[in-house]
């Protein structure tokens, strides 16, 4: 029952993955925040040009089903007043894995968060991380939201 259900976690990750993205850059919120409160936040901590300590929190919201997230992130930069993908160091397709993780309700977790494989080390600047999240009623059955966390590289 184990595998199936992973099986079918990994299905809807993937699902949501594909489905990411979206042109909107907009100063206040990336792509995919609009919905439902599921009361989580993100915030950084430990910040390095290579990396930083990703704290997931959730607290009240209204969930409808289990929350999840995978390991997938994307690094943006302000500039000039909007946000802007930061472009990888190396060429080709990044893979990210599938693994899902669950939120425990009311709870945090931390992340450590290693970029410089994929964007080597940042200048000085300011930064948003944007980790896409499910909401899985059932296989089949979730909403995706994306939530980030912004911070400062001096």
């Amino acid at each position: 029952m184990k595998t199936c259900t992973a099986l079918w976690l990994t299905l809807a990750l993937l699902l949501s993955i594909a489905g990411c993205g979206g042109d909107d850059r907009s100063l206040e919120t990336p792509a995919g925040t609009e919905g439902p409160d599921w009361g989580i936040t993100l915030s950084a901590e430990d910040v390095s040009p290579t990396g930083l300590t990703l704290v997931i929190r959730q607290t009240g919201g209204e969930p409808t089903g289990r929350l999840q997230y995978g390991v997938a992130y994307s690094l943006e930069c302000l500039e000039d007043q909007s946000w802007e993908p930061v472009p990888y160091v190396i060429d080709g397709t990044i893979n990210w894995t599938l693994e899902a993780y669950e939120v425990s309700m009311e709870d945090s977790t931390e992340e450590e968060i290693r970029w410089e494989a994929l964007y080597g080390s940042l200048a000085a600047g300011s930064y948003r991380l944007t980790k896409e999240f499910m909401d899985i009623r059932s296989p089949g059955d979730y909403d995706t939201r994306t939530f980030c966390a912004e911070f400062e590289i001096d």
